[in-house]
């Protein structure tokens, strides 16, 4: 009696359960494989999404410390002189004294749109220090500052120029010409930008969408409050990127 025991418990799976069992594995192996394809999907979304606004941010910095820096070519800026050499959406040249010493005359600087990169171009001065003598500019050094950008409308262009000192002004106005003529960049103080920038990683991220503002370094005085914090009105809540504000 105790051998016939011992003889069934040695048998082995039966078809039946073999299949069960194999048809068991399948499913739980599915499931595994389904969710940490899931999870790997969905850390790179997140890595490249995270990879794009640290990008963009970079872009938007230095673009702000640049414009920051703007002055007239001689360093006197007001309704007589510009900043600007060139203003248009996907492109701004100007002068700037970010980086320079005191003394120093102001590099000139052309941010671009080339393709889907933001270009910025620089180019020193001769002489290199304030002199009598109107400075000079060469070749320039090229780098890129942003890429794989979505949109080339980047800049936007402010004044606060006669407004007056009622703060229901303090929107500014925009100027609008493409490009700007001489009048108009003379009335320029200030400069809104937007970077839109999806690089293309094989994910469907977002895209990283920043904006930003500087007031030029030697501006006249805007006869506003000093607290304001856009030209553009970048902190309304009404605020809308293509709105032209007209006080």
């Amino acid at each position: 009696m105790s051998e016939r025991r011992r003889d069934r418990d040695d048998d082995g799976f039966s078809l039946p359960e073999l299949l069960v069992s194999i048809t068991l594995l399948t499913i739980v192996s599915a499931a595994i494989i389904t969710s940490t394809v899931a999870i790997q999907r969905n850390l790179g979304v997140a890595n490249a999404t995270m990879e794009d606004l640290a990008a963009t941010r970079i872009g938007i910095e230095r673009v702000g410390a640049l414009l920051r820096g703007a002055v007239a070519i001689d360093g006197a800026l007001d309704l007589r002189t510009s900043a600007l050499d060139v203003g248009r959406p996907d492109t701004v040249t100007f002068y700037t004294v970010t980086g320079r010493a005191a003394d120093a005359n102001p590099l000139r600087v052309t941010l671009s749109v080339q393709g889907t990169d933001l270009v910025e171009s620089v180019q020193r001065p001769t002489p290199d220090v304030q002199t009598a003598t109107t400075p000079t500019y060469g070749a320039a050094t090229r780098r890129v500052i942003a890429r794989s950008l979505l949109r080339t409308d980047v800049f936007r262009y402010w004044s606060h120029y006669q407004l007056g000192a009622d703060i229901t002004t303090r929107c500014g106005r925009a100027l609008t010409a493409t490009p700007l003529s001489l009048v108009d960049r003379r009335a320029v103080d200030s400069v809104s930008f937007r970077l839109v920038v999806q690089q293309p990683t094989g994910y469907d991220s977002a895209e990283a969408d920043l904006q930003g503002w500087a007031r030029f370094a030697s501006a006249s005085d805007l006869g506003v409050s000093a607290s304001f914090r856009s030209a553009g009105c970048l902190d309304s809540g009404a605020f809308g990127y293509d709105e032209v504000y007209t006080p």
